[in-house]
């Protein structure tokens, strides 16, 4: 697990993202979705 970047929550599905050299790490849970894009989207049941 890796910790977002967004919220500071370690959870699963986290991805990294690499630009520049820097590695990022994003979208761990809807929360962190609905704050980037305004779509409506849901944390798994």
């Amino acid at each position: 697990m890796a910790q977002c970047e967004l919220c500071g929550n370690d959870y699963d599905k986290s991805f990294e993202v690499v630009a520049a050299g820097a590695t990022h790490t994003f979208y761990c849970c809807a929360h962190c979705a609905r704050h980037a894009e305004d779509a409506p989207v849901s944390d798994r049941a």
